[in-house]
């Protein structure tokens, strides 16, 4: 198994150069990620697909389940104490999983994972992830944080 392409410590690694790196890994599928620029958006309660948190990937025919993780490290609101956030994992627009989490406080910091574990068939899949809240506010993931999708089949 080659690896196409080399890092040197403290190198900034792209979305595109990482999935080049894992394309050969048996179980790896692919993955997005927010490195740069926060995600800001105002919705309440519909679903808003967040920038760069989309990958398509192709499932080999003859494929296990696939796993699918979000994970978000600096998520929140403007929106009043106790808003429900929803993090939600799609394929197109049919809602595999979603998470809830509710604020206690205003602008309060929310790390969450979700995990979706299911079949697909073989072929290509677009999986990507949209956010929502139960109050009328700006939703913010921070890029500093990390946010990510990652496809594998298990």
């Amino acid at each position: 198994m080659g690896v196409p392409n080399t890092f040197v410590d403290g190198t900034v690694a792209s979305a595109s150069e990482v999935n080049a790196n894992f394309t050969n890994i048996e179980n790896y599928l692919g993955y997005a990620e927010i490195d740069t620029t926060d995600f800001n958006t105002t919705t309440t309660p519909t679903d808003v697909d967040v920038t760069n948190l989309a990958v398509t990937v192709t499932v080999p025919s003859g494929a296990r389940k696939i796993k699918i993780t979000v994970f978000t490290a600096d998520f929140y609101t403007n929106a009043a104490a106790a808003t429900d956030l929803y993090l939600k994992i799609k394929e197109d627009t049919t809602v595999l999983i979603l998470g809830r989490a509710r604020t206690a406080q205003i602008n309060e910091v929310t790390t969450m994972t979700v995990v979706y574990v299911g079949t697909a068939t073989a072929g290509s899949h677009t999986y990507k992830v949209a956010i929502a809240q139960s109050a009328a506010g700006t939703m913010h993931i921070a890029a500093n944080g990390k946010a990510f999708i990652l496809v594998e089949q298990i």
